[in-house]
């Protein structure tokens, strides 16, 4: 019972919402199907994954336009690129990347670096490694032409499009100063809808009438369980997951699918083709033994047809008289009017054996026997210089010579 109730847990989402301090959490257990399993305060539990929803007030969206480079380079000019927005230095600040805004311009998440090192460090004690940490300003949903806004009492926050948003804090009953800020900076939507969190509900209508804009009553906000996804991770750079990212790997199957498909095909061709050509081999070697018994009935044991059929054939035009280039008369006929150019008694002997005429010849030195080689090399005759022995009587040296047929 232990162990299945382990496998389960180990099959869960936990959900983190800091304080401003980073040492204490809410903390929400979903299973594997975003429905809550229980909630607390503090004494994180363990989970499968594990990701941050980061208070409004602690992130700034904001956006701007810098140059292309590659990521490595461009992840380290967006800390400069925002320097002009910020009060803080460039290095006390983490941001992040999200998408790009229609006219080119990066959407970018900053917050504080020192803090976002101790909620993870804090984390890590807990033995927890978030898989993400997104703002909570970007999880509310927007409807077309819409802003959002999620009011918890005396402060909220305001969603005004895909990456962008503020945080709000309380006016009397009066609108946000920050929410009348941004219709002033940015293009008015046709209506307002306001979701809260079970705190008292703020005066919508006194709101609209403020500001000229329809605000709708929208549902209970829960963070715990709304916003499936959102369009910035704040961890990203130096606070990116180490481990190997294979989300993309899935893209893959269809091209991999297809590879492996023409794949089968070919080795499918291939068996085919080797089975065909294997059968043809078996038909003509099948053919040669019929022909070759046909042709010699006596012979008891064929083994290579082809071989055997040229063997039987060579000694039948032996028997008959006909000579082959590889006999002693055709040899000794081509190497004839070379031996005959030679001064008198240079030649000591001729012998003969299957196929080659062996040749000893006095020459006065070694130079002489390798210029003889290749002067009847040059001739067309197919002659090897074996080797070179001293002559007897002191003179020159006995060369000895193979000559034989082409191809032999």
């Amino acid at each position: 019972m232990a162990k299945h109730s382990l496998a389960k847990i180990l099959m869960t989402m936990l959900r983190l919402y800091p304080d401003a301090s980073g040492e204490n959490f809410d903390w929400a257990l979903l299973d594997n199907t975003g429905h809550l399993i229980r909630t607390g305060t503090n004494d994180l539990p363990q989970a499968e994954k594990c990701e941050i929803i980061l208070p409004a007030s602690m992130v700034l969206l904001t956006r701007v336009k810098i140059p292309k480079a590659n990521k490595n380079r461009q992840a380290a000019l967006l800390s400069f690129a925002i320097e002009e927005q910020l009060i803080s230095e460039p290095e006390m600040n983490h941001v992040a990347l999200g998408g790009h805004f229609p006219d080119g311009a990066a959407a970018l998440a900053v917050i504080d670096k020192a803090w976002l090192v101790h909620l993870l460090a804090r984390l890590k004690t807990s033995h927890l490694s978030p898989v993400r940490a997104v703002p909570e300003t970007l999880l509310v949903s927007l409807e077309p032409l819409s802003w959002a806004i999620v009011w918890t009492g005396a402060s909220g926050f305001l969603r005004t499009g895909e990456f962008s948003g503020i945080a709000l804090d309380g006016n009397g009953n009066e609108a946000p100063v920050g929410l009348q800020l941004a219709l002033r900076e940015a293009a008015a939507p046709k209506k307002i809808v306001c979701h809260t969190t079970g705190t008292e509900i703020p005066d919508i209508d006194q709101w609209s009438m403020q500001l000229g804009i329809p605000i709708e009553r929208g549902k209970d906000w829960d963070w715990k369980k709304e916003g499936a996804s959102c369009p910035i991770n704040l961890l990203q750079g130096e606070f990116g997951s180490k481990q190997l990212n294979l989300t993309w790997l899935p893209k893959l199957r269809p091209a991999l699918i297809m590879l492996f498909l023409m794949l089968a095909l070919q080795f499918f061709g291939i068996v085919v083709d080797w089975a065909r050509l294997t059968h043809e081999k078996t038909k003509l070697s099948a053919g040669m033994t019929r022909l070759f018994r046909a042709s010699f009935p006596d012979a008891s044991v064929v083994v290579d047809a082809p071989l055997q059929m040229t063997r039987k054939l060579a000694e039948l035009k032996h028997a008959a008289g006909f000579q082959e280039a590889g006999d002693f008369l055709p040899l000794l006929a081509g190497v004839s009017p070379l031996l005959a150019a030679l001064p008198r008694g240079e030649l000591k002997g001729i012998d003969y054996e299957t196929g080659k005429l062996g040749l000893s010849i006095e020459v006065p030195g070694t130079d002489s026997a390798e210029s003889l080689q290749k002067k009847w090399a040059a001739s067309g005759l197919n002659v090897m210089l074996d080797k070179q022995a001293p002559a007897a009587n002191g003179n020159g040296v006995i060369a000895y010579f193979t000559v034989s047929s082409e191809g032999s």
